[in-house]
């Protein structure tokens, strides 16, 4: 609904599918033609980081992880993330967090773009990896070279949403988002705006996960 793939009142017929059936949401939805197999697995895939790789960011608290010898998810449409990848990838969070927060310490802040998002060019490979010479060569024609992730976060920056509201409509992962975000700040592409209002039912969810033997989902 976030993303605009479905309408609100999609969302409540398949809602009631559900409570009738018993069944998946995401298949209900799939099955009806409402969103793609694709969206539903690009869907299920960030839905699963997010909750996953939260648990990094986790301060203080009570910690009890119990291994179970089965895991029910759908099989068909989300593959299990390994340790060592959920490992690694959360290290890089635990290292990159703390930087991107002095900029970016909330959800509910608001940027708004300062470049003329006529200025962007799309290309393939020149985002936050690309090279330096890539980003002078496009900043000396006066054009502004984005990854195609990145252009989709840009469009998303008005003045007007919020932080949690560029991830949610760019159905991207927190981290994903708040570190292009990040690197607009550097670029000068961006400037904060303001605060808006983080609805409190978007506000982060107690998180819990559930394990299999070398998997997490």
């Amino acid at each position: 609904v976030k993303q605009g793939k479905i309408t609100r009142d999609r969302l409540e017929d398949a809602l009631g599918v559900q409570k009738q059936t018993a069944q998946r949401l995401g298949h209900i939805l799939a099955s009806g033609s409402a969103i793609t197999s694709k969206d539903l697995r690009d869907a299920l895939q960030v839905q699963i980081s997010q909750i996953v790789f939260r648990v990094f960011r986790w301060r203080d608290g009570r910690y009890q992880f119990a291994a179970t010898d089965s895991v029910d998810y759908d099989r068909e449409n989300f593959a299990p993330m390994s340790t060592d990848f959920i490992l690694m990838e959360g290290i890089r969070m635990v290292d990159e967090w703390p930087i991107i927060e002095k900029k970016i310490p909330s959800f509910d802040i608001v940027f708004r773009p300062v470049v003329d998002p006529s200025l962007i060019d799309v290309g393939a490979g020149t985002g936050a990896e690309g090279s330096g010479a890539e980003r002078r060569s496009a900043s000396s024609t006066g054009r502004i070279r984005l990854a195609a992730e990145e252009e989709r976060v840009f469009r998303k920056v008005d003045g007007v949403r919020t932080v949690q509201a560029i991830i949610d409509g760019t159905g991207t992962g927190e981290f994903e988002v708040c570190r292009i975000l990040f690197d607009f700040l550097n670029r000068n592409l961006i400037a904060p705006a303001g605060r808006g209002e983080v609805p409190s039912a978007e506000r982060e969810p107690e998180v819990v996960a559930s394990s299999a033997p070398g998997y997490v989902v």
